[in-house]
């Protein structure tokens, strides 16, 4: 059993810590939301998703070499992975270089891409913007290539999808003046995150308090 009682953000589970991120994003506080992604690369250097974020961030500030040193890294573990694929050939593309660095993580770098995303309207929205698109491709990938055994995954993409479309709900709705609507919208993406959250919470007590079992179990 776990020696603390307390959640403890280092020890937590991975996809908590990606909500966390999010939701740092969502509420504009940038630098916290790199600390939780670069956080979950020095625990899972390989993971794909954050690496995809972070590509996605740099690119938003202007610095699309660096972006597509992060598309790299996912393709030199998955080859096949044609999103990141797609986001490397766009970001070869972009002609407009505000800034760029050899090493996108060091923390000179992560420091520059915090001061630059600070002066940008909502990278929240560009970052759930290209999530949905991602899963989306993801689903219909699977369903193209008959892919039946991944329903499950399928079901957990369609959830973490529903965050970034109420997103921009909430966005349309205050851009069209129906401040009620976009307030009823952030009070529902609220009570899903916290959901998620408490259920994700739930499965890290179980894997690190495990049940005392039976002789015969």
């Amino acid at each position: 059993m776990s020696s603390s009682a307390g959640f403890n953000l280092k020890s937590a589970n991975c996809k908590v810590r990606k909500l966390l991120g999010r939701a740092y994003l969502h509420e504009n506080r940038v630098s916290e939301a790199l600390e939780v992604y670069l956080g979950i690369l020095k625990d899972y250097p390989d993971d794909a998703d954050v690496l995809m974020i972070l590509g996605n961030l740099y690119r938003l500030a202007g610095s699309p070499g660096s972006a597509e040193r992060l598309y790299s890294r996912v393709l030199e573990k998955n080859p096949e992975d044609q999103l990141a694929e797609r986001q490397a050939e766009a970001a070869r593309e972009e002609t407009h270089h505000d800034w760029e660095t050899e090493d996108p993580l060091s923390g000179e770098a992560i420091q520059n891409l915090a001061g630059c995303l600070q002066s940008k309207d909502t990278p929240a929205l560009v970052v759930e913007i290209q999530a949905a698109a991602d899963m989306l491709e993801r689903i219909m990938t699977d369903d193209q290539q008959g892919d039946h055994n991944g329903t499950s995954h399928r079901a957990e993409d369609v959830q973490q999808l529903m965050p970034a479309l109420i997103a921009l709900n909430i966005r349309q709705a205050r851009a069209e003046g129906y401040p009620d609507l976009a307030e009823a919208l952030q009070s529902l993406q609220i009570n899903l995150a916290r959901q998620v959250e408490d259920r994700w919470a739930d499965d890290l007590l179980k894997e690190e308090s495990p049940l005392v079992k039976g002789p015969d179990e």
